[in-house]
């Protein structure tokens, strides 16, 4: 069973603060969560084009952030990538590995 990263720094999905809050990392996953769900194509590639520059940004470096977290489940090593975060992301059709699309519509050709 994959491991997910070990508690002490509240960085795992669902904990809460001292004053009984959702952490903010689990927040702030959650929030790009949502952005990506957005753009996500049947075949699981990501559609860039409906959004700005530093939307696009973040969301290359969420799906990088995703897939190397999934790689490290894979080789059973400590996490971020927990069983929920696993799971929401999957049910979505994110692939898990990269996927070659066009991204910015007439921005960028084919490599």
């Amino acid at each position: 069973h994959p491991k997910e990263a070990a508690g002490g720094d509240g960085n795992r999905p669902g904990r809460r603060t001292a004053n009984g809050k959702v952490h903010p990392n689990d927040r702030k996953w959650r929030r790009n969560f949502r952005r990506l769900k957005r753009i996500i194509r049947p075949d699981g590639s990501l559609d860039y084009s409906s959004l700005s520059i530093d939307d696009e940004r973040r969301m290359k470096n969420f799906s990088r952030q995703q897939r190397r977290y999934f790689r490290m489940r894979e080789k059973d090593e400590a996490t971020p990538l927990t069983d929920e975060r696993y799971g929401l992301l999957a049910g979505t059709g994110f692939s898990f590995v990269h996927v070659r699309g066009t991204g910015r519509a007439g921005s960028r050709g084919s490599k």
